[in-house]
């Protein structure tokens, strides 16, 4: 969003410079200004309630399995539809989290949909959901995908609030950054491993517990 007002400022600005007032140009790009101003006014309330009702989220006991297996139900389909190859190594097991799970599963969304966006359209496209445990106190989901490596200038700065190498106008640059945050506030991280193709990785404490248990 800072970047489409960023740009519109700078023909607004050329336009001045040049003499070149084009009134019809003029009030479009005034009023794309305003419309992402209040986009971003929409997506900062959305985090603000994030920030204010994070500790009072309710958590339940899960496994990685159906966290992963949730959100696949939701969009398989469209993995299906553009002949994207899902594979889920993820197995059941007695390793158990304790989560919101709303909030992890629009994490794994996330990912999901980046990794879509990135692959869609290429002749071998396919994602890797697997998953591991480090140091017996966390569970780690990694996610890798067939697309090319994420360059060094665009991994230093992935997690970065309203940063996207996406197009302008295709991301909000919130996604990562979010998630990240979610995952912080679980006492775990969301990481991104170098490799040959991208890898994000979730990591999340261990629970002790192995029932549907629910706290605030």
């Amino acid at each position: 969003p800072i970047a489409i007002i960023k740009m519109q400022c700078q023909i607004l600005l050329r336009q001045f410079t040049n003499g070149n007032l084009n009134r019809d140009l003029i009030d479009k790009g005034f009023q794309r200004i305003l419309d992402t101003i209040a986009r971003i006014q929409k997506v900062t309330s959305g985090l603000l309630m994030f920030a204010r009702d994070n500790t009072l989220i309710e958590r339940e006991v899960t496994s990685a399995y159906d966290l992963v297996n949730n959100a696949l139900n939701l969009t398989q389909e469209k993995f299906k539809s553009k002949n994207i190859k899902v594979i889920n190594k993820v197995e059941r097991n007695n390793y158990y989290i304790k989560v919101n799970e709303s909030a992890l599963s629009q994490v794994v969304i996330n990912l999901l949909n980046n990794s879509f966006y990135f692959i869609n359209g290429l002749d071998s496209a396919w994602i890797e959901i697997e998953s591991s445990v480090k140091d017996n106190s966390f569970l780690e989901i990694s996610f890798i995908d067939s697309g090319e490596p994420i360059l060094p200038e665009i991994r230093d700065r992935i997690f970065e609030p309203f940063f996207s190498s996406k197009p302008i106008g295709a991301g909000t640059g919130l996604g990562l950054s979010v998630s990240k945050s979610i995952l912080k506030d679980h006492e775990g991280d969301l990481y991104l491993r170098e490799g040959e193709h991208p890898c994000f990785v979730l990591r999340i404490p261990l629970s002790n517990s192995s029932g549907k248990q629910k706290s605030a």
